[in-house]
Protein backbone atom coordinates (compact mmCIF):
# COMPACT_ATOMS: atom_id res chain seq x y z
CA UNK A 1 0.00 0.00 0.00
CA UNK A 2 1.04 3.57 -0.61
CA UNK A 3 -0.35 7.08 -0.39
CA UNK A 4 -2.36 8.72 -3.14
CA UNK A 5 -3.57 5.48 -4.75
CA UNK A 6 -7.06 5.40 -3.23
CA UNK A 7 -8.91 8.58 -2.32
CA UNK A 8 -12.24 8.99 -0.55
CA UNK A 9 -14.51 11.95 -1.27
CA UNK A 10 -17.59 12.96 0.69
CA UNK A 11 -19.78 15.84 1.86
CA UNK A 12 -21.04 16.23 5.40
CA UNK A 13 -23.19 18.89 7.04
CA UNK A 14 -22.23 21.01 10.04
CA UNK A 15 -24.60 23.44 11.73
CA UNK A 16 -22.97 26.41 13.48
CA UNK A 17 -24.79 28.41 16.17
CA UNK A 18 -26.88 30.35 13.65
CA UNK A 19 -28.36 26.99 12.51
CA UNK A 20 -27.28 27.46 8.90
CA UNK A 21 -26.22 24.39 6.92
CA UNK A 22 -22.52 24.37 6.14
CA UNK A 23 -21.60 21.69 3.62
CA UNK A 24 -18.09 20.36 4.21
CA UNK A 25 -16.44 18.71 1.23
CA UNK A 26 -13.46 16.51 2.12
CA UNK A 27 -11.03 14.37 0.15
CA UNK A 28 -9.10 11.84 2.23
CA UNK A 29 -6.12 9.67 1.34
CA UNK A 30 -6.87 6.02 2.15
CA UNK A 31 -3.38 4.95 3.22
CA UNK A 32 -2.27 7.96 5.28
CA UNK A 33 -5.77 9.08 6.37
CA UNK A 34 -4.73 12.67 5.61
CA UNK A 35 -7.27 15.21 4.44
CA UNK A 36 -5.81 16.28 1.10
CA UNK A 37 -8.42 18.87 0.23
CA UNK A 38 -11.50 20.55 1.61
CA UNK A 39 -14.12 23.13 0.80
CA UNK A 40 -16.94 24.63 2.84
CA UNK A 41 -20.05 26.10 1.30
CA UNK A 42 -23.63 27.04 2.00
CA UNK A 43 -24.46 25.15 -1.20
CA UNK A 44 -24.62 21.45 -1.98
CA UNK A 45 -23.31 20.92 -5.50
CA UNK A 46 -21.19 18.76 -7.75
CA UNK A 47 -19.39 21.91 -8.89
CA UNK A 48 -17.87 22.41 -5.43
CA UNK A 49 -16.94 18.72 -5.18
CA UNK A 50 -15.33 19.05 -8.63
CA UNK A 51 -13.35 22.16 -7.62
CA UNK A 52 -12.07 20.35 -4.54
CA UNK A 53 -11.09 17.30 -6.60
CA UNK A 54 -9.41 19.40 -9.29
CA UNK A 55 -7.36 21.27 -6.66
CA UNK A 56 -6.26 18.00 -5.03
CA UNK A 57 -5.31 16.55 -8.43
CA UNK A 58 -3.25 19.65 -9.24
CA UNK A 59 -1.62 19.92 -5.81
CA UNK A 60 -0.57 16.25 -5.74
CA UNK A 61 -0.12 15.80 -9.52
CA UNK A 62 -2.73 13.03 -9.70
CA UNK A 63 -4.48 13.73 -13.01
CA UNK A 64 -2.26 11.33 -14.95
CA UNK A 65 -1.97 8.78 -12.15
CA UNK A 66 -4.00 5.63 -11.81
CA UNK A 67 -5.97 6.59 -8.70
CA UNK A 68 -9.21 5.11 -7.40
CA UNK A 69 -11.73 7.65 -6.13
CA UNK A 70 -14.27 6.12 -3.73
CA UNK A 71 -17.51 8.08 -3.39
CA UNK A 72 -21.09 7.43 -2.37
CA UNK A 73 -24.00 7.56 -4.79
CA UNK A 74 -24.95 11.17 -4.00
CA UNK A 75 -25.62 13.79 -6.67
CA UNK A 76 -22.59 15.82 -5.55
CA UNK A 77 -20.40 13.06 -7.04
CA UNK A 78 -21.97 13.25 -10.50
CA UNK A 79 -22.39 16.23 -12.85
CA UNK A 80 -19.20 18.31 -12.86
CA UNK A 81 -17.24 15.49 -11.20
CA UNK A 82 -18.15 13.07 -14.01
CA UNK A 83 -17.33 15.73 -16.61
CA UNK A 84 -13.86 16.17 -15.09
CA UNK A 85 -13.22 12.43 -14.85
CA UNK A 86 -14.17 11.97 -18.53
CA UNK A 87 -11.52 14.41 -19.80
CA UNK A 88 -8.98 12.51 -21.96
CA UNK A 89 -5.82 11.87 -19.98
CA UNK A 90 -7.52 11.94 -16.56
CA UNK A 91 -6.91 8.47 -15.16
CA UNK A 92 -8.84 8.71 -11.90
CA UNK A 93 -11.37 5.91 -11.65
CA UNK A 94 -14.56 6.68 -9.71
CA UNK A 95 -15.88 3.77 -7.65
CA UNK A 96 -19.28 4.08 -6.01
CA UNK A 97 -19.26 2.50 -2.56
CA UNK A 98 -21.60 -0.49 -2.25
CA UNK A 99 -22.36 -0.32 -5.99
CA UNK A 100 -19.03 -0.70 -7.83
CA UNK A 101 -17.27 -2.13 -4.77
CA UNK A 102 -18.62 -4.07 -1.81
CA UNK A 103 -17.15 -1.75 0.80
CA UNK A 104 -18.85 1.32 2.18
CA UNK A 105 -17.13 4.69 2.23
CA UNK A 106 -16.60 4.31 5.98
CA UNK A 107 -13.01 5.58 5.86
CA UNK A 108 -14.15 9.12 5.10
CA UNK A 109 -17.30 8.78 7.22
CA UNK A 110 -14.98 8.12 10.15
CA UNK A 111 -12.90 11.19 9.27
CA UNK A 112 -16.09 13.28 9.06
CA UNK A 113 -17.07 12.08 12.53
CA UNK A 114 -13.60 12.79 13.96
CA UNK A 115 -13.61 16.28 12.44
CA UNK A 116 -17.01 17.04 13.96
CA UNK A 117 -16.53 15.52 17.42
CA UNK A 118 -12.84 16.30 17.96
CA UNK A 119 -12.94 19.80 16.49
CA UNK A 120 -16.16 21.44 15.29
CA UNK A 121 -18.51 20.45 18.10
CA UNK A 122 -15.94 21.53 20.71
CA UNK A 123 -16.01 25.17 19.53
CA UNK A 124 -18.71 27.82 19.61
CA UNK A 125 -18.77 28.60 15.90
CA UNK A 126 -21.31 31.34 15.24
CA UNK A 127 -21.75 31.12 11.49
CA UNK A 128 -20.36 30.05 8.13
CA UNK A 129 -17.44 32.51 8.26
CA UNK A 130 -16.38 31.41 11.74
CA UNK A 131 -16.56 27.79 10.58
CA UNK A 132 -14.30 28.42 7.57
CA UNK A 133 -11.81 30.36 9.68
CA UNK A 134 -11.62 27.58 12.24
CA UNK A 135 -11.45 24.73 9.69
CA UNK A 136 -7.99 25.73 8.43
CA UNK A 137 -6.39 25.16 11.83
CA UNK A 138 -8.64 22.16 12.59
CA UNK A 139 -7.55 20.34 9.44
CA UNK A 140 -3.91 21.12 10.14
CA UNK A 141 -4.35 19.65 13.63
CA UNK A 142 -6.27 16.64 12.22
CA UNK A 143 -3.44 15.88 9.78
CA UNK A 144 -0.76 16.27 12.47
CA UNK A 145 -2.37 14.15 15.19
CA UNK A 146 -0.66 10.76 15.72
CA UNK A 147 -2.97 7.82 15.10
CA UNK A 148 -2.75 4.36 16.63
CA UNK A 149 -3.70 2.76 13.30
CA UNK A 150 -0.65 4.52 11.76
CA UNK A 151 1.70 3.21 14.48
CA UNK A 152 1.65 6.63 16.17
CA UNK A 153 2.70 8.43 13.00
CA UNK A 154 0.62 11.40 11.89
CA UNK A 155 -1.34 11.32 8.63
CA UNK A 156 1.08 13.85 7.11
CA UNK A 157 4.13 11.80 8.14
CA UNK A 158 2.66 8.75 6.39
CA UNK A 159 1.60 10.84 3.38
CA UNK A 160 5.23 11.95 3.07
CA UNK A 161 6.73 8.47 3.30
CA UNK A 162 6.69 7.11 6.87
CA UNK A 163 5.59 3.48 6.85
CA UNK A 164 3.31 2.31 9.67
CA UNK A 165 4.66 -0.76 11.44
CA UNK A 166 2.57 -2.51 14.10
CA UNK A 167 5.82 -3.65 15.76
CA UNK A 168 7.23 -0.10 15.98
CA UNK A 169 6.95 0.00 19.78
CA UNK A 170 7.13 -3.75 20.44
CA UNK A 171 10.33 -3.60 22.52
CA UNK A 172 9.21 -0.54 24.49
CA UNK A 173 5.84 -2.19 25.19
CA UNK A 174 7.47 -5.42 26.37
CA UNK A 175 9.80 -3.49 28.72
CA UNK A 176 6.92 -1.36 30.04
CA UNK A 177 4.87 -4.50 30.80
CA UNK A 178 7.81 -6.07 32.66
CA UNK A 179 8.43 -2.88 34.65
CA UNK A 180 4.74 -2.62 35.54
CA UNK A 181 4.63 -6.22 36.78
CA UNK A 182 7.73 -5.62 38.90
CA UNK A 183 6.26 -2.40 40.28
CA UNK A 184 2.99 -4.17 41.13
CA UNK A 185 4.86 -6.93 43.02
CA UNK A 186 6.69 -4.33 45.10
CA UNK A 187 3.53 -2.43 46.11
CA UNK A 188 2.31 -2.92 49.68
CA UNK A 189 -1.45 -3.33 49.58
CA UNK A 190 -3.89 -2.13 52.22
CA UNK A 191 -1.19 -1.27 54.72
CA UNK A 192 -0.13 -4.92 55.15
Amino acid sequence: NASKQILHMDVTIFRPSDHSRVYLYFILDNFSRAILGWKASLQYSSEIAFENLKEVCNKYDLSNSSVQLVVDDGPENNGCVNDFLSIPGIQLKKLIAQVDIRQSNSMIESANKRMKYDYLFSKELLDFHATITYLSSAIESFNNKPLNVLSAYTPLEVLHGAVPDKNRFKDQTRIAVQERKLSNKQQVCCGL
